[in-house]
């Protein structure tokens, strides 16, 4: 049997516990991600291109207000956790905020042109929202061509490190159980919305004929608005997170190429337009990336792109044994 350089041995139990807990907090940051962009798509047909470059708005201005709230209360469990979940909710507020004007602003314009227009027009915002991260991060002191992450600001702070619960020889990062809790409540949360919610209920009416929903008295154009307000805010809430990863790090870039493409993957794994889809595909695809990080960290040291790999080969596997996603259909919402 091949021993591993570092760790715990592939036959360990523990190990592969550690790998599931790992992939269930994955799987929080996946799914706030995916959600969002799910949800634009399976309403309004929309490949929105720029959507992990608002993930990466997201890291910067949650670092920003982490490092300004929660440089001083690091010493206590609550002074740790507190600040850091208010700074998700205003980083989700404001990110909303944004993509509500987008929308209104730029998006509503193309519905009625080819889907091409649309796409250039987003990967065109995406563009321009990355230069401006160049042009301005420099302001409160992050240099855009390195790698920027709040603890390298004050130091490894509870979150990352300092809080750890021991549950049978496993230490359980508090990162993890953030994220996986707030993963959690973001799912119950939208599940609600959508099917308790009388603006739920307008949006899967628009979702599976807007024209029949605009008759019938239903103001389409506002539901667009709202849903892609929502699918921003959710991709901010999760930059937030990846300025404490360790895997990540918080350039203009990062949404790129970190972000929107595992988002893209856990879309097309699940199904196009099915939020069902995109919360199993979440967890799945958390797992696969957290079984590439073990392998390259204990066995595969040389191969760095490991992780990625492993969500291409799960997407690659769907593609063969079932084209249209763990949950998709031939057809979502007549798009």
């Amino acid at each position: 049997m091949i021993e591993p350089v570092v760790g715990q041995a592939i036959t360990d139990p523990v190990a592969w516990l550690n790998v599931v807990i790992a992939g269930l907090g994955t799987a929080g940051v996946y799914v706030m991600i995916a959600s969002g962009l799910s949800l634009i798509f399976g309403l309004m047909g929309v490949l929105n291109f720029a959507h992990g470059t608002f993930t990466t708005v997201g890291a910067y201005v949650g670092g920003i207000l982490v490092m300004t709230f929660l440089a001083e209360n690091a010493s206590s469990v609550l002074g740790a956790y507190v600040p850091f979940l208010v700074a998700v909710v205003l980083v989700g507020v404001v990110l909303a905020l944004m993509g509500a004007v987008t929308e209104v602003g730029l998006i509503r314009r193309l519905y009625d042109r080819p889907p091409i227009d649309q796409i250039l027009l987003t990967f065109g915002i995406a563009l321009v929202i990355r230069e401006l991260l160049y042009i301005f991060a420099p302001l409160w002191g992050a240099d855009p061509t390195q790698d920027w992450k709040a603890v390298d600001v004050f130091g490894p702070p509870l979150l990352e490190s300092g809080f750890t619960v021991d549950v049978f020889g496993l230490s359980i990062q508090g990162l993890r159980v953030a994220e996986f809790l707030l993963g959690a409540v973001v799912v119950v949360a939208v599940w609600l919305f959508l099917t308790r919610t009388r603006y739920g209920l307008f949006i899967r009416a628009g979702s599976e004929d807007d024209e029949m929903a605009e008759a019938l008295g239903i103001n389409v154009r506002r539901v667009f608005t709202v849903v892609f307000a929502i699918g921003i805010g959710l991709a901010g809430m999760a930059g937030t997170f990846l300025v404490w990863e360790t895997g990540y790090a918080v350039t203009p870039l990062m949404g790129a190429e970190k972000a929107l493409l595992p988002a893209f993957i856990v879309v097309v794994v699940g199904g196009l337009g099915t939020f069902k889809g995109t919360v199993v595909a979440s967890v799945v695809a958390g797992m696969f990336f957290e079984f590439g990080i073990y392998l390259n960290t204990n066995y595969l040291t040389e191969f760095s792109e490991l992780p990625n790999m492993a969500l291409f080969i799960l997407l690659v596997g769907i593609l063969i044994l079932r084209p249209q996603g763990l949950f998709g259909q031939e057809e979502v919402g007549g798009h």
